[in-house]
């Protein structure tokens, strides 16, 4: 793999898989890295964070988990070992044998479960924004119901604003997002990719106790979040749940869009992690 330090320079591919084709973007050379996105976002939602991992020495990966990006489509509502399952065999066509897994609040609860599944796969763990939800607010996500894309055109308008509101964190009434519309318009393809079925991403995290989770998870996990993010205070207060882990907080500016917020210290937390602990053993 040639290495890359240039947005220009990520590659594109497609990954076999029991279920159908994983689509995913990958930089660099050298140890795996792999990045599992949020809600309705995508594989590109990290696609200014791969350059910078190669930068550093890693081969960097992120897919588009099923119902997501350019990913298949299921035909019916996957579980957690689906989700699992489905970054085991794209690896598995990639030829990673073991990597750090990060992941971004349901791309985390996905790397967890990968690394239950697959613990043999799994030196790591990184979770962006943890999702260390209470009963009621797992309940919540549960009941999550499909998204309707109406002729009104009102689902596609509060997606278009609420990606610049995501740019807002820290600033003052007036001033101007952070987000450009680059960024806009790359968020807005992911969610409407996601499609009417982006609910099934909330029920896997509502079906996943995440102290239960925690406590069997037992390789080095790094809990990383900016205050402007939903999971900011509940991945401080997750620390002590796991039997190894540590908290590293991003600038006060940064919010639920961290990775392209400022790629370049999301990718240095990352490096620091993995060069600072020693690979789990399942």
């Amino acid at each position: 793999m040639a290495g890359s330090t240039s947005i220009n320079n990520v590659r594109r591919g497609y990954a076999d898989t029991s279920d159908g084709q994983m689509h995913y973007l990958i930089a660099g050379q050298g140890y795996p890295v792999v990045l599992l996105h949020m809600t309705s976002e995508a594989a590109s939602q990290y696609e200014t964070v791969l350059p910078e991992l190669a930068r550093r020495g890693y081969c960097a990966i992120s897919i588009d988990l099923p119902g997501h990006g350019n990913s298949y489509r299921p035909s019916v509502q996957p579980v957690a070992k689906d989700y699992a399952r489905s970054v085991k065999e794209t690896l598995d066509a990639l030829g990673v044998q073991r990597a750090t897994v990060q992941g971004h609040h349901f791309g985390s609860v996905v790397a967890a479960w990968t690394y239950r599944f697959y613990p043999q796969l799994v030196d790591r763990l990184c979770f962006y924004g943890w999702t260390r939800h209470d009963a009621e607010l797992r309940a919540s996500r549960r009941s999550a119901g499909p998204r309707e894309y109406l002729a009104d055109g009102e689902a596609i308008k509060k997606s278009w604003i609420r990606r610049w509101e995501m740019g807002r964190t820290g600033l003052k009434d007036g001033e101007p997002s952070r987000c450009t519309e680059e960024q806009a318009l790359r968020y807005f393809v992911a969610k409407l990719q996601a499609g009417k079925n982006w609910h099934w991403a909330y029920h896997c995290i509502g079906n996943t106790d995440p102290l239960e989770m925690a406590a069997n998870i037992h390789c080095p996990v790094l809990l990383f979040a900016g205050p402007g993010d939903l999971n900011w205070q509940r991945s401080i207060d997750a620390v002590g749940d796991f039997p190894d882990a540590r908290f590293v907080p991003m600038a006060d500016w940064i919010g639920e869009n961290a990775p392209e917020e400022d790629p370049a210290a999301f990718a240095a937390i990352m490096d620091n992690f993995i060069k600072g602990t020693a690979p789990g053993r399942a």
